[in-house]
């Protein structure tokens, strides 16, 4: 483990990515040590409060602390986007690996049915499905899974078809090997690499999608906070009650460049031990 993270590490982009994110992590999992202060509880005595010593990044419309909020968010909105990541991940992979390996009939319909989803217009479309389902976590994570899996399952069949033709792979065919444990053993390890690359820029396309949503009244519901709800209560006052808007967007920005660097970093490490 010390040794893939020193590999990692040596990366320019994998290391800036890692510095960005590894605090936003810990404030997620640290929530309760570094915002004391209950992050629903309402102080009309303090409402819209500047940043001071006492309210690090001020107070919102209800008195409620915005520093709490937000490292409570962080556990919501990386929760909701690394589920909906991973669940889409999970089923682009089983869709692009069957439909490489199996080609044919299969191929066609699985393909064809990704060139449909891709063909709506995506942020559309999550409205349209979050507006007539019930709000929640899972109906959540379902949501946004269910139009990010189409780039995995496209990039995995690439992939497939790549290792299938490989000599390995047809001396195992040639052998008599089932093609399940071809698929499993010789052509699913050689995925992984892509698999993690794509799932760590996924992941940066489903925190604003998610922000997005819950921006708009589709995702996260009020008391709770995720980044998205909290940069929507910053448009009531944007410019009197600046600290609002301007905080939760900088972490939905500054995260999702961590993301795509770690996910940069990846991607180079992973060509080059194709090399």
């Amino acid at each position: 483990m010390s040794r893939i993270f020193n590999i990692v590490w040596k990366n320019r982009n994998c290391r800036w990515g890692l510095v960005i994110l590894l605090p936003v992590f810990f404030a997620g999992m640290a929530g309760g040590f570094l915002a004391p202060i209950d992050p629903i509880r309402q102080n009309l005595d303090q409402v819209l409060q500047a940043p001071s010593w006492r309210y690090l990044c001020g107070t919102d419309f209800y008195g409620r602390d915005l520093f709490s909020r937000l490292v409570n968010g962080s556990r919501i909105t990386l929760g909701l986007s690394l589920s909906a990541a991973l669940l889409a991940v999970l089923g682009g992979t089983l869709l692009g690996l069957t439909a490489g390996f199996l080609r044919g009939w299969v191929d066609g319909i699985m393909m064809r049915t990704v060139d449909v989803f891709m063909g709506f217009p995506r942020l559309f479309a999550v409205l349209l499905v979050a507006g007539f389902c019930r709000t929640g976590f899972g109906a959540t994570v379902i949501v946004l899974a269910l139009f990010v899996w189409m780039e995995t399952a496209r990039l995995v069949r690439a992939e497939t078809l790549t290792i299938r033709e490989a000599l390995y792979v047809k001396s195992a065919t040639a052998l008599g090997l089932s093609k399940l444990r071809i698929a499993r053993t010789y052509i699913f390890p050689n995925l992984v690499g892509t698999v993690i690359t794509n799932t760590t820029l996924l992941i940066g396309t489903l925190i604003i999608i998610e922000s997005s949503l819950s921006f708009l009244g589709f995702g996260t519901q009020e008391p709770a906070a995720s980044w998205g709800t909290i940069l929507s209560q910053g448009r009531i006052d944007p410019i009197g009650a600046w600290w609002i808007a301007v905080f939760s967007g900088l972490l939905i920005v500054i995260t999702v460049i961590g993301f795509n660097l770690l996910g940069d970093g990846l991607k180079q490490l992973h060509d080059e031990s194709k090399l």
